[in-house]
């Protein structure tokens, strides 16, 4: 399971924290994130430990003071920058099946970065101001100084992270229905290339053609760079998208080839398919189908070894229904090859009591054979973002409760049983407390 617990506007805080504990049987995991504010002051922190000592939790924290036309900011820190080919999420960038908002944003600030998920832990200072149309970030740090300046249409980064050079070029321009985003890379002699082309009318389905080169071997600052692969790929996204009151269609075409093949005659190449129907104001309905096609080189050693290559071809396909009337109840099969490998079924109800108390209930049955597999978004705290990957026969139910004491306190609980039936064992129990104070 993967869990993203850590996008949380703390920036949009007044004053406050959060508290979760997550007691686990091998250790107890808890950490404590918030903010206090004093006008144009804000300390930003996240403190965490695990009873293990092997895996211990991340701390950090940041300072920000603001100032006419500026921010001045002290800990850990990162930019937001372009497309991500050099400054990127440590989550990446995930395609959405219903919006292309998200995966072409063009972006372009210093901020806070306290996830866990980061993998850049440096402490740095940094400086953003603006002076009539320019905006100027800097960042200053042992091993990395990086400096960032924006016109209306076009913004350019430099950026030194020991050893390696970057100087990247992204751009925003809007004419009318057309809106052109991208960025442009360079590292040692070596470009990465994201271009994306919008077009957009109320009265017209959205489009969105994007395309992306990304050399082997290529870095950035959090290892990611958009969606997908971010190195050694060649790639074209054709997405559209037409809404109407009731209906929503949408689908994409996404085609993905390696730079450099492993073998000159062999294929790296990944092929993506995606049509989905939504029905219904609140999406009562919805059904998704999903297919990729990939190839890769794999190797054998023959007898007088010599290793040969061959292609190796690899076809999944998901089938979903969503209905949405009261209970949330979800469906969806996978095939590999043409064979049926897993099927899983997934209820949720929301139960509001009253003004002050919310019971979430929720649960799945999946059954898996011959590598099939699931990714099953599930609710989770406040603040918490629970995408899992299902590999295994499983059954699971979990319960959540919220309770608003006021506009100051609030407290919840997610309590999970779990049992992984080909391990004949009975269920497992956890669960996870959090406490959030606003003043």
């Amino acid at each position: 399971m993967n869990v993203l617990d850590d996008d949380y506007p703390l920036e949009n805080f007044n004053s406050g924290f959060r508290l979760r504990v997550k007691p686990q049987p091998q250790y107890d995991d808890w950490y404590l994130k918030g903010a206090l504010n004093n006008d144009s002051h804000q300390l930003l922190y996240r403190l965490g430990i695990r009873g293990n000592t092997s895996e211990i939790s991340p701390n950090k924290s940041a300072y920000i003071k603001l100032y006419p036309k500026g921010e001045f900011f002290a800990g850990n820190l990162s930019h937001a920058f372009g497309q991500g080919l050099l400054w990127s999420s440590p989550y990446g960038r995930m395609r959405n099946f219903s919006a292309v908002s998200s995966l072409i944003k063009d972006q372009f600030k210093t901020k806070s970065e306290l996830s866990s998920q980061s993998k850049f832990d440096e402490w740095m200072i940094g400086n953003s101001h603006q002076l009539f149309n320019l905006k100027t970030h800097i960042l200053w740090g042992e091993n990395l100084q990086s400096i960032a300046l924006k016109l209306p249409s076009i913004s350019i980064n430099f950026t030194q992270l020991s050893p390696s050079q970057y100087t990247t070029i992204a751009w925003n321009k809007n004419w009318n229905i057309i809106n052109m985003t991208g960025e442009i890379a360079e590292n040692n002699r070596q470009y990465a290339f994201i271009g994306n082309l919008k077009l957009s009318n109320p009265k017209w389905p959205t489009w969105l053609i994007r395309v992306k080169s990304i050399p082997q071997n290529w870095k950035t600052v959090e290892g990611k760079a958009g969606s997908g692969k971010s190195s050694n790929v060649n790639g074209i996204l054709l997405h559209g998208i037409h809404k109407t009151t009731f209906l929503r269609l949408s689908g994409w075409i996404n085609y993905e080839t390696a730079q450099q093949q492993t073998e000159g005659i062999l294929k790296d190449t990944k092929s993506d398919y995606m049509s989905q129907l939504t029905l219904g104001k609140k999406s009562n309905i919805q059904l998704r189908y999903r297919k990729i096609q990939a190839i890769t080189p794999s190797s054998s050693q023959a007898h007088n070894g010599i290793t040969m290559w061959q292609n190796y071809y690899l076809v999944d396909e998901w089938y979903k229904l969503t209905l949405k009337y009261i209970v949330h109840f979800e469906t969806q099969f996978h095939f590999i090859n043409g064979r049926h490998v897993g099927s899983l079924v997934n209820l949720n109800y929301l139960q509001k009591i009253d003004k002050n108390w919310q019971l979430y209930w929720g649960g799945h049955v999946c059954n898996l054979w011959d590598n099939g597999k699931f990714y099953l978004y599930q609710r989770g705290l406040d603040g918490e973002f629970l995408i899992q990957h299902l590999s295994q026969n499983q059954i699971k139910v979990y319960h959540i409760i919220k309770y608003q004491m006021n506009q100051t306190v609030a407290f919840s609980s997610r309590t999970e049983f779990l049992k992984i039936t080909s391990q004949n064992e009975s269920f497992n129990f956890s669960f996870s407390i959090q406490l959030d104070i606003v003043f």
